[in-house]
Order: structure tokens, then C-alpha cells, then sequence
């Protein structure tokens, strides 16, 4: 599969290959490096689905073993970060059957979970609690 798709680069201008011996050395060209940046995101988005993907694999491969999961210093997810993504899939699977209005109201809150969660500022929800807190009176709270 990599041969193929290393043609095809080079097909395209985005690698250059030099002939080492009887071995193909690959490079990334001016053009691939200018599409790379170009993409960087797509890319960026390519490789955390791979990594995800190995990380499932090896949580797959210790329940085969009978290992423990790995834990957050190997690459593997905190039970709270587990438990939240099983509540959220629960809860959007309760409201499949949701009203356009209802659907378009868990977009906006996934929406801002997200840029959240891409921002890593986790001041922002912090604040978001303090500013938003009120006493018995609906004044804010000091």
C-alpha cells in the first residue's frame, strides 16, 4: 500500500525520489511542503484519528491480554474523560428522534464544548461559572 501511494505523490509533485543503491529515497518537494501547509489542519486532524485509533488498539489488545488499561502517562484516557464521552454518546442516542429547534440547540452546546476543548483555556469555563453565579436576589455574586 505505501509503494502505491508513494507513485502517486510523486505523480503529482508533492515527493521527489532519488535511487540509493538498489533503495528509493523519498523527499517531500517544494510543492508537497507548500500543500502540506496549505493543509496543515486536515493533516493535523489525520494523525490524532491515528493515534486514536492505535490508542483503541492497544485498549483492545490489553483486554485480549488481560492487562490493565493503560494508564494516563501511556497514552491512555482518564476514566473521568471515558465516562463523559459514554454519558454524552447516551444522551445524544436518548434524543434521536429530537426536533429540528431541540437538535440545533445540542449543536451550539457541542459547538462551544468544542472550541473550548481546542482552546485548552480552561479559564474560560471557570470564569463562565463565576460570572454566570448569582445570590437569591439575582444579583451577581462578588
Amino acid at each position: 500500500m505505501v509503494y502505491p501511494a508513494l507513485t502517486y505523490l510523486e505523480e503529482l509533485g508533492y515527493v521527489t525520489v532519488q535511487l540509493e543503491g538498489n533503495r528509493k529515497c523519498y523527499e517531500l518537494s517544494e510543492t508537497g511542503r507548500e500543500y502540506l501547509t496549505a493543509n496543515r489542519d486536515r493533516v493535523e486532524l489525520m494523525l490524532a484519528k491515528l493515534s486514536h485509533i492505535a490508542r483503541k488498539m492497544d485498549s483492545v489488545r490489553r483486554a485480549f491480554a488481560g492487562e490493565e488499561p493503560a494508564d494516563i502517562s501511556e497514552g491512555g484516557w482518564a476514566p473521568e474523560l471515558n465516562e463523559a464521552r459514554r454519558t454524552l454518546k447516551h444522551a445524544l442516542l436518548r434524543r434521536d428522534n429530537a426536533p429540528a429547534a431541540e437538535q440545533r440547540r445540542i449543536a451550539e452546546i457541542l459547538m462551544r464544548a468544542a472550541r473550548e476543548i481546542e482552546s485548552g483555556d480552561a479559564s474560560k469555563s471557570d470564569k463562565a461559572g463565576d460570572d454566570s453565579a448569582e445570590n437569591k436576589d439575582g444579583e451577581p455574586n462578588a
